[in-house]
C-alpha cells in the first residue's frame, strides 16, 4: 500500500509539471526561449518546437508573419503562420510575450543563392513586364537587389562566405504568456 501511495504521488508530480508546461506552449515538443534556441538552433532544422519570445513586429497586412526577439535584441526569428490558424489580430502588440509552435527552417545564404535570387527576380519581371514591382521579395518589402546587397554587406562585415537565416514556419499555435512560463 505504501508503494502504491509513493507511485501515485510521483505520477501526480509529473502530471502537475507537464500541465504547467502545456499552459505555456505545446507539451509534445521542445520549448525554447529565443535566446536558448540560438544555442542549439543548428540541430533543430525540420523539428517542431515551441519558441517563447517578445514580439518585435507583427505584419500589419496579414497578421501571419511575426518577428520575435529574445532578451538579447539582436537575436530574432521570423515566424509564419500556417493557413489553418487565424492570423494574429490587433491585440498582439510589439513587446508582448508570446509562445509559438512551429517547424524550424534554416536557410543558408551564400553567393550562389544570391545570384539565383536575382536571376529568379529578373525572370519574373521579364515574363510579366507589368509586374516590375513584383521584384520585391517577401521580407521587409525589399527588392531582390536590395536584399542581395544587404546579404553581401553582412557577409563582408562578418568576414564570412555564408549566412544562416532561421525561421519558424507552419506555426500551428500561438498565445500570449508571461515571461519565464
Amino acid at each position: 500500500m505504501k508503494n502504491l501511495f509513493i507511485f501515485s504521488f510521483i505520477v501526480f508530480l509529473f502530471a502537475a509539471c507537464g500541465t504547467n508546461k502545456k499552459e505555456c506552449c505545446n507539451k509534445t515538443c521542445n520549448n525554447y526561449s529565443i535566446d536558448s534556441f540560438f544555442t542549439v538552433a543548428d540541430s533543430l532544422d525540420g523539428k517542431i518546437v515551441c519558441l517563447e519570445g517578445k514580439i518585435d513586429h507583427v505584419c500589419q497586412h496579414s497578421g501571419r508573419r511575426v518577428t520575435l526577439m529574445g532578451k538579447d535584441s539582436s537575436l530574432t526569428i521570423l515566424a509564419t503562420m500556417a493557413d489553418t490558424i487565424a492570423p494574429m489580430d490587433s491585440t498582439f502588440k510589439c513587446g508582448d510575450m508570446v509562445a509559438l509552435t512551429g517547424t524550424v527552417k534554416i536557410k543558408t545564404i551564400n553567393e550562389e543563392c544570391i545570384v539565383k535570387m536575382l536571376a529568379d527576380a529578373d525572370s519574373i519581371a521579364k515574363a510579366n513586364p507589368e509586374a516590375e514591382a513584383q521584384k520585391e521579395t517577401n521580407d521587409h518589402h525589399m527588392t531582390a537587389q536590395e536584399k542581395a546587397d544587404m546579404y553581401r554587406a553582412e557577409m563582408q562585415k562578418l568576414g564570412k562566405t555564408e549566412l544562416k537565416m532561421y525561421y519558424l514556419v507552419n506555426v500551428t499555435s500561438y498565445k500570449k504568456h508571461e515571461a519565464g512560463c
